[in-house]
């Protein structure tokens, strides 16, 4: 037996079918030829909602690098606005994203933790990654609570170091795995 993998490129847009047969038949004629069908789809679109001084262009290269949209591999098609932006869309414009992602939002209204509460239950995706404008009472709060997993316990500011953080000196960044194409720059300096 063996193990061989394939790729296939420049398929339109549907559904595609095919079949892999052995060139040369074995003892067991019934497994010589095998069927595939799979679906070419557009890139999921992505609204990516930056909040003050985010660098949105660093999350989209890393979900959807240049090259890749430029070759039409790309498997997302991200849009960046801001968080101001985000109130003029209803749940009929975000449902037409896979997913929406929060980097580093500021404190949102009550009217933003239910647009995107309401997104999640009808079956969307919400990503959020904090950063410095993240406050335990804005993210906190019972209206964010609907939507996030946890609350808000311990954020990190420039300035302190590890062991002055509760007195524990294990809060570090330590993927498992680097086979992710977003880790994947970090496998050189995977240990130190």
């Amino acid at each position: 037996s063996a193990a061989v993998q394939y790729s296939v490129a420049g398929l339109d847009v549907g559904t595609h079918h095919g079949r892999i047969r052995l060139d040369r038949p074995d003892g067991l004629a019934v497994d010589d030829v095998r069927y595939f069908t799979f679906i070419v789809r557009e890139p999921w679109p992505v609204l990516v909602v930056q909040g003050p001084d985010a660098r949105p262009e660093l999350f989209t290269e890393a979900i959807a690098p240049y090259e890749f949209r430029v070759t039409g591999q790309a498997r997302f098609r991200p849009k960046v606005i801001s968080v101001s932006e985000l109130e003029r869309y209803d749940s009929e414009l975000l449902a037409n994203y896979a997913a929406v992602c929060l980097l580093d939002p500021p404190p949102l209204a009550a009217k933003q933790w239910n647009q995107l509460a309401a997104y999640a239950q009808a079956g969307g995706n919400v990503g959020l990654f904090l950063g410095h404008n993240a406050t335990k009472s804005n993210f906190n709060d019972d209206i964010a609570q609907e939507l996030l997993p946890g609350r808000l316990d311990r954020q990190w500011r420039s300035g302190i170091r590890p062991e002055d953080f509760d007195g524990r000196e294990d809060i570090y960044l330590a993927p498992r795995a680097f086979d992710h194409h977003m880790l994947g720059a970090f496998c050189e300096i995977a240990g130190h």
